[in-house]
């Protein structure tokens, strides 16, 4: 699977993402980082993922094209994201509305994790992994009405959205 990654920095920030997906094997992930998102038909054809790391996707007709064919868009909110605050670019499933800081009561953690759904599968067996992990600061999100929620943290607001296009 070839993953294009749109981030804003040298890779320090997304260390751990490039070597957790170079461990997979099924599939095996291609990660190819770039330094625009791919604004082309033919460019966007060259991947079936591509990841915004806290950058919001560009509207654009090839993405929306794209995205309607089948391709994937994983936007990952941080920081960046949640400063700017309203829509997420060009697929509006959620209003972002600030940054939840939970340094002062040991971190939240994530409830309500829709296991049933395939990104959850490694964790079907084991899903205290999931819910033993401290989130200290994380981007609240509003999700729109034609997001899906598949995870929240435990104070109600979603950490993880799924929108089906075309």
């Amino acid at each position: 699977l070839r993953v294009g990654l749109v981030a804003p920095d040298d890779g320090g920030e997304t260390l751990f993402l490039d070597r957790a997906l170079a461990i997979g094997r099924a599939p095996a992930v291609e990660l190819v980082r770039l330094t625009s998102a791919p604004g082309s038909a033919d460019a966007l054809a060259r991947f079936g993922v591509v990841m915004y790391w806290d950058v919001a996707p560009t509207p654009s007709a090839a993405l929306t094209e794209w995205v309607n064919k089948g391709g994937g868009v994983v936007v990952v909110a941080g920081r960046r994201l949640a400063a700017r605050r309203g829509e997420l670019g060009a697929f509006p499933a959620a209003r972002m509305v600030g940054l939840a800081d939970r340094t002062a009561d040991r971190g939240g953690t994530l409830r309500d994790v829709r296991l049933e759904h395939p990104l959850f599968t490694p964790f079907r067996d084991v899903p205290e992994a999931l819910r033993s992990v401290r989130w200290w600061r994380y981007p609240r999100l509003d999700a729109g009405p034609d997001a899906d929620v598949l995870a929240r943290f435990d104070d109600g607001v979603p950490a993880m959205l799924e929108t089906r296009t075309g």
